[in-house]
């Protein structure tokens, strides 16, 4: 700090920047998939295979395995160090994107006619050692990273270009001891205006911070002009692309609660992006293919399975075999979901109750199907009428929707896709009755999350975790 409230920031050389150490932990955990994989192999199939044709059949697997695992979390920018330093909320998809790898070579190796060439032992071991590791190193580097941008030892060095108050609120922000950032200067236009409460102290114009940021290794610049001055905004961007930094504007709303998903032109005029649909355009199509395909094959390959299901209910307790729900759907559009009624059946008008731990009312099948996550299966059929998705939010039901819409600003964005049979809040064990506010705005992240950052690989991760995570349901009642 300096005299009036000035405030003069300069690079800390002790201070790392997030960029670097992202792209050493990536390193890390890539080598250190790759090599387990070729440790399985050296203990599994050298007894087996001499060294010429281990490489010649196992390399491209091994080798195509990590290429997709670091791809997968790259477009999840789950090598950022705020994520890394996130271990329970990010921990599980990078897991999540591991067994999506695996998966994808393996039906790549089906496709081609390669897949009985090398062993399923190799490959489910090092599926198994591959998660514990990844799950181990990530919990480390949380803990590592938090300590160390608390410290100031990690941080994601940025310059600041500005005036007046967009400057200052942009130095109070980037300027938490938590943050993350270190501010490695400040610059503006003008003169130093070292008078009032919480001036800003600049090192220099927009010459200096070009000459400043090409002789340091900057991650980011950062303008925050007032709206007075948004004219020279053309002009100081053409000369800031001269560095290798990513370069950010303040937007004149003060607000956190906006988010912003760049800029697009609508009849030859610019536009700030606020919210964008989820999925559009080839990503629509491949969502469709994917939901009616695993459908289809889905219901005639559990048929003869369903109808024991459907007797046992039936011979169970008297009553329909299918209970009909009424939930929210795409749009927030009410549809009618089925399941298997697990449940005596109430009488008409009741109110609706989560069912509870030993509750009575749920019936001896239906303790076991709903243990099982069998009584889902009949909403393949709300798939198959294009009611639902394979993947996606759960549907609440109308009355818990009602509720929580007042309490949870958010909750209502789960409807901007359809809801799904699993979901990425599912395998990551967020499911069954909720009745606290807290435990729904947990699922919310999870969910919200799923929808920003949809693709057809994240779907396959998801599809591929269910049996081995989001299948027996613990918190069944």
């Amino acid at each position: 700090m300096s005299g009036r409230g000035g405030i003069d920031l300069g690079v800390d050389p002790q201070s790392v920047s997030t960029h670097v150490t992202g792209q050493v932990y990536a390193a890390l955990e890539l080598v250190t998939t790759l090599c387990i994989g070729m440790l399985v192999g050296h203990i599994y199939v050298f007894s087996h295979l001499d060294q010429h044709d281990f490489l010649q059949t196992y390399i491209w697997p091994s080798i195509l395995i990590v290429v997709t695992f670091g791809y997968l979390n790259y477009r999840a920018r789950l090598y950022h160090v705020d994520r890394l330093s996130r271990f329970l909320t990010y921990s599980s998809a990078a897991v999540g994107n591991l067994i999506g790898a695996f998966v994808i070579v393996a039906l790549i190796g089906l496709a081609i006619g390669a897949a009985n060439e090398f062993s399923r032992l190799w490959f489910g071991v090092w599926l198994l050692a591959s998660a514990v590791s990844v799950w181990t190193m990530r919990a480390v580097a949380a803990s590592v990273f938090t300590s160390q941008a608390v410290r100031g030892a990690i941080s994601r060095r940025v310059a600041i270009f500005g005036a007046d108050a967009p400057l200052r609120r942009a130095v109070q922000a980037l300027g938490m001891p938590d943050s993350g950032v270190r501010i490695a200067g400040i610059f503006g236009p003008g003169e130093n205006d070292n008078s009032g409460h919480g001036a800003v102290r600049r090192s220099g114009g927009l010459a200096e911070l070009i000459a400043f940021g090409q002789a340091n290794d900057l991650d980011t610049v950062v303008i925050a002009l007032p709206p007075s001055q948004r004219r020279q905004l053309g002009d100081v961007l053409a000369r800031l692309s001269v560095l290798p930094s990513e370069i950010k504007l303040l937007p004149d709303i003060e607000t956190h609660a906006i988010p912003f998903h760049g800029v697009s032109s609508l009849a030859r005029v610019q536009f700030i992006d606020l919210q964008q649909k989820p999925i559009s355009g080839w990503g629509r199509m491949l969502k469709a293919i994917e939901d009616y395909t695993i459908a289809a094959i889905a219901t005639i390959l559990l048929a003869p399975f369903l109808l024991l299901v459907a007797a046992a209910v039936k011979l169970d307790s008297p009553g329909p075999v299918l209970f009909r729900q009424k939930r929210h759907g795409l749009n927030n559009r009410v549809i009618n979901v089925l399941k298997f009624r697990t449940m005596h059946v109430q009488p008409e008008g009741e109110a609706f109750r989560q069912a509870t731990r030993n509750d009575n009312r749920v019936t001896r099948v239906g303790r076991v199907l709903r243990r099982l996550s069998i009584d889902e299966l009949p909403q393949l059929l709300n798939v198959l009428r294009g009611e639902m998705s394979i993947v996606g939010p759960r549907p609440h039901a109308v009355e818990q929707n009602a509720a929580y819409s007042d309490l949870l600003p958010m909750y209502s964005n789960r409807h901007r896709v359809k809801p799904g049979i699993t979901g990425w809040a599912q395998v990551n064990d967020f499911r069954g009755p909720t009745f606290t506010v807290e435990a729904m705005n947990k699922r919310l992240e999870y969910d919200l999350y799923y929808i920003e950052n949809w693709s057809i690989l994240f779907d396959i991760s998801i599809i591929a975790a269910t049996p081995f995570i989001g299948l027996v349901h613990k918190n069944a009642v």
